[in-house]
């Protein structure tokens, strides 16, 4: 096995296996002030929702804000199924923790490249 594919299992493996319990979410017409972990805020007034906020999944605590406004770039979209929420394309931090994942019906995709 190539010795970056080992590295990164090797960074993978240390999360701890709560973190890849479920992600809950809710709506609100303002961000809170303080983000809890495991839950996603759709933030805005319904149907005009303008960006959905959580906490890194990766344990790093950093909060994370993505731009869901149409005809904004970059813009991420999500949709509620079955009472899981699914934000795409992947999320993947340039600074800090460089973490790159997917929330797909509520789990948490580690994306390897």
């Amino acid at each position: 096995m190539k010795k970056w594919v080992k590295s990164i299992d090797r960074y993978f493996s240390k999360i701890p296996s709560d973190r890849r319990v479920s992600y809950k979410y809710k709506y609100c017409d303002e961000e809170p002030e303080e983000i809890s972990e495991k839950l996603v805020y759709i933030v805005g007034e319904r149907p005009h929702y303008w960006k959905v906020t959580f906490k890194c999944p990766c344990g790093c605590k950093e909060t994370i804000s993505l731009n869901i406004l149409k005809g904004a770039n970059p813009r991420w979209r999500f949709f509620i199924r079955w009472g899981r929420v699914t934000i795409y394309p992947s999320v993947w931090r340039k600074i800090g923790c460089k973490s790159h994942f997917h929330i797909r019906r509520g789990k948490v995709q580690w994306s390897y490249i």
